[in-house]
């Protein structure tokens, strides 16, 4: 029934696909106006931009709209090459972790003024979070795409195994604790979680900083860092004991199993996921004819000041300098729109920004109906609407400050270095970094 639904599924978009071509052929009009965009992938990445392509031209007679794709690992050096030759597409998408530095160094355009009178992207369409995904220094710039948050999914059977109960939605870091210790038999290959939220020192770390500390690695003004204060010492002791003490996670000492996969042979209990986990479970009963272990998504356990889950996104900019904005606008405002947003959802490109139950149903409509519907409810209801989702905001620094961290974790569960040594460290070297920056812009 599942590959049925599939390929139904596929034969839509691609009729969908088609019928728009038709309805710009039959419009009689010659396409006048070409505009250009540029993203980042593989030949894979054709499928999807020819979807575009048509709904774009369908919903825009006189438009002709033509794309490239660059590597991953050159997209963006090629973006800067083309802006600083004057020869930038149109529209590309400017990835999360660039955003503020572009809108600082004044490569995207601010498109503030132009989203408060569109009636095409309306910012009341998308979830509240979507807002802050767009903006930096309280203005907005582009529309968004490939927006997506964590969560937590649960190997239901291994807790009953157990005999745990599913947490619910107020369970603690506490109660997380007990239950990595109950469940962990790393004799056996049998853990809590693959790796410790805050080890791979990422995005996802300083969201943990923030839940536990109430701050993440710098202040709000941009100035101090503070990664050795004594909550956030604390959190980097917690997971170090559970890690070292308990072996919740697998390890040098303790492996995972030969071909161990938490979706198929479910040797952890809990995972921290992309929503997207989604569509993979899809292709995991597509490509393998098998369900998945029995799971469900929980939130992330609460810490002391808070509980909000890791979300970014990228957006679609237009260079700040177009020599015809406007024109370029027509491609930024319709990518911004509930059809895009239905193409992207529909083809599994990317989720839903929006909070539409056809486009939801749309994005996870490869897994059954029992399963489909419990993933519906905890995305669209708990992660989203229950705005557990927070936008996290990368700064011009932060990628020098993410290798630091990424260092000192590293000396941390490796037993090398005590947390308040390894954090003192952090932040006489992160703090070095920051002085600089400030000091470049004085």
């Amino acid at each position: 029934m599942k590959k049925e639904d599939d390929d139904v599924n596929r034969r839509l978009l691609l009729a969908v696909a088609a019928a728009l071509a038709l309805m710009v052929s039959a419009s009689g009009m010659a396409a006048e106006t070409t505009l250009r965009m540029m993203t980042y992938g593989g030949p894979e990445q054709i499928y999807y931009l020819d979807l575009i392509k048509a709904g774009f031209e369908a919903a825009n007679p006189g438009y002709k709209l033509e794309y490239e794709i660059a590597a991953f690992g050159e997209y963006i050096d090629k973006v800067l090459v083309n802006y600083a030759a004057g020869t930038s597409p149109d529209v590309f998408l400017t990835w999360a972790q660039y955003k503020s530095q572009w809108a600082e160094e004044g490569i995207i355009l601010d498109v503030t003024d132009r989203i408060a009178r569109s009636q095409v992207m309306r910012l009341e369409n998308f979830y509240p979070v979507i807002e802050q995904n767009l903006s930096y220094n309280g203005r907005l710039w582009g529309t968004p795409w490939g927006f997506n948050g964590k969560l937590y999914i649960a190997n239901v059977d291994l807790l009953n195994e157990r005999g745990l109960a599913v947490p619910d939605l107020a369970w603690t870091v506490g109660d997380f604790a007990d239950y990595a210790r109950k469940i962990t038999r790393p004799e056996e290959q049998v853990f809590a979680i693959t790796t410790p939220p805050i080890r791979a020192a990422g995005g996802e770390t300083i969201q943990w900083f923030k839940n536990w500390a109430g701050h993440a690695w710098v202040s709000e003004d941009g100035r101090t860092v503070l990664v050795d204060s004594n909550e956030a010492v604390e959190l980097v002791e917690f997971w170090r004991d559970l890690v070292l003490d308990f072996h919740i996670a697998p390890s040098g000492e303790y492996t995972r199993r030969p071909g161990a996969s938490f979706l198929v042979t479910g040797d952890v209990a809990f995972k921290e996921q992309w929503s997207t986990i989604t569509s993979q479970m899809a292709r995991l009963i597509e490509q393998e004819g098998r369900l998945p272990v029995n799971w469900e998504f929980v939130t992330y356990p609460a810490a002391p000041r808070g509980q909000k889950h890791f979300a970014q996104g990228h957006l679609w900019t237009i260079p700040a300098n177009h020599p015809d904005p406007d024109k370029a606008w027509t491609l930024l405002e319709w990518l911004g729109s509930k059809e895009a947003d239905m193409i992207w959802s529909a083809s599994q490109r990317t989720p839903p920004t929006m909070p539409d139950p056809d486009h939801w149903a749309a994005f996870v409509g490869g897994l059954p109906a029992e399963h489909r519907d419990k993933a519906l409810r905890f995305i669209i209801d708990v992660l989203y609407i229950g705005e557990y989702a927070e936008n996290f905001e990368y700064w011009p620094t932060y990628g020098e400050m993410s290798e630091i961290m990424g260092q000192q974790m590293v000396a941390v569960f490796s037993g090398q270095v005590p947390p308040q040594a390894a954090m003192s460290e952090a932040r006489r070297l992160m703090q070095n970094v920051l002085d600089e920056y400030w000091a470049s812009r004085e």
